[in-house]
């Protein structure tokens, strides 16, 4: 898989057709078609297109690269009621929030905006690699929150981001928790 933006890469798993993991489904509008095209058919198409609860994540050009994630950076607005009234303000402030952190204006324009169906109650979220990030060993360290029912508590970039469960390659047969040999499974 070659790296690129969020987007991008979440629209190369959704590709796949995973059989282990599912994708929330999700409209990405770069930010060069928001200042140039109908914003307002933009925005009654993510009404029809997506459930009554939404998230806006970043798509940021220079984010989720294969060596820099930019964890926190930007804001996630979660659990949003999909309607351009609540949208339209929440592009924008993404947006500006991009602008701020790049000057150069084909970074901003060529970076992209996710509109993601929400996801209610999940039973945990993180981030699973697969290698230590630390020093390269063969680990999967797995990330997690289990326990407020929230999505960004591990992504958020915050202190406060769960718990941490390392698996040695070698011996996932050890590992007793069914849900976390289900993870593992789907990378």
């Amino acid at each position: 898989m070659n790296f690129s933006n969020k987007s991008d890469n979440l629209s190369f798993l959704k590709n796949l057709n995973l059989k282990k993991s599912s994708i929330p489904k999700f409209i990405s509008i770069k930010v060069n078609d928001w200042i140039s095209k109908n914003k307002s058919k933009i925005l009654i198409n993510i009404k029809k297109e997506l459930n009554d609860k939404v998230c806006i994540r970043s798509s940021f050009i220079n984010e989720d690269k294969k060596n820099v994630s930019m964890a926190g950076v930007f804001d996630s607005s979660l659990n949003i009621k999909n309607n351009p009234k609540n949208i339209l303000p929440l592009i924008k402030k993404m947006i500006f929030d991009y602008s701020k952190y790049s000057k150069k204006k084909s970074e901003v324009y060529n970076s992209k905006i996710i509109i993601q169906n929400f996801l209610k109650q999940p039973s945990a979220s993180g981030v699973i690699t697969n290698y230590c990030l630390q020093d390269g060993s063969p680990y999967y360290v797995i990330n997690y929150d289990d326990t407020s029912a929230l999505t960004d508590t591990v992504t958020s970039g915050g202190k406060s981001g769960g718990r941490v469960l390392n698996v040695y390659k070698k011996n996932i047969n050890r590992l007793r928790s069914n849900k976390f040999k289900r993870i593992i499974q789907s990378v």
